[in-house]
């Protein structure tokens, strides 16, 4: 899919026709995948809930790796990091507050202070393993909330960056991944459930989903215009 015109990375999906290529069930977000000449660019919505809360806690991968020679290095690229206290200024407003102007102007203006950096593996050229949102290696990710209540991602990533992972017709795979809570200290996880008084649900969410991550992949191809 070559990328929509007026492409803007603000966590607002308007120029994407207010339609996604696909419904991925295992991680209950709709997502297209496009590019232009420069750029790859990945947005992703989500309107449940629990699965927002997943994002909030432990962000998004995307994998980018060759379709061909499996021992290549992959790219990564994980957004939104946030905090665990964080989140809930996020999260909290999200579920409760009834006036929903309110609710997605307070996020919004919350959203880039909490979330300000992120990682990045598997780039020659960028030996930091975080970066700001804010970086001039036209790298760029945002998300928003709107008044449905649902949670819009937008990630840039330059072509250059992973051109050694396509082949002779720009062809790779591709990996997205919900990542969920990372276990606290001390916990002790039995058959994906935590145990030592951490068996609860976290926002809405049964724990189970919330520490185990889900994903979906795929294959792409760049096209031209």
């Amino acid at each position: 899919m070559y990328a929509p015109d007026g492409i803007r990375i603000d966590g607002k999906p308007d120029e994407w026709g207010g339609t996604f290529q696909a419904f991925n069930r295992s991680t209950s977000v709709f997502y297209s995948m496009a590019n232009d000449e420069q750029n790859l660019y990945l947005v992703i919505q989500c309107d449940q809930q629990p699965t927002i809360a997943k994002i909030l806690s432990g962000g998004i991968t995307l994998v980018l790796k060759s379709s061909k020679d499996k021992q290549t290095m992959p790219v990564k690229v994980v957004y939104p990091l946030i905090s665990y206290t964080d989140k809930y200024t996020i999260s909290i407003p999200l579920r409760e507050e009834a006036n929903v102007d309110k609710m997605a102007a307070k996020i919004n203006q919350q959203l880039p202070t909490v979330a300000k950096t992120i990682n990045i593996s598997g780039i020659r050229d960028i030996k930091e393993p975080t970066v700001s949102i804010y970086n001039d290696l036209g790298i760029k990710a945002v998300s928003q909330v709107d008044t449905r209540r649902a949670y819009t991602f937008e990630l840039q990533v330059p072509l250059k960056y992973f051109r050694h992972l396509t082949d002779e017709n720009g062809t790779f795979d591709y990996n997205v991944i919900v990542n969920g809570v990372e276990d606290p200290p001390g916990t002790i996880t039995v058959g994906g459930s935590s145990s030592g008084g951490q068996a609860k649900s976290v926002d809405g969410a049964q724990v189970f989903d919330m520490f185990s991550p889900t994903d979906f992949k795929a294959t792409y191809t760049l096209v031209k215009k």
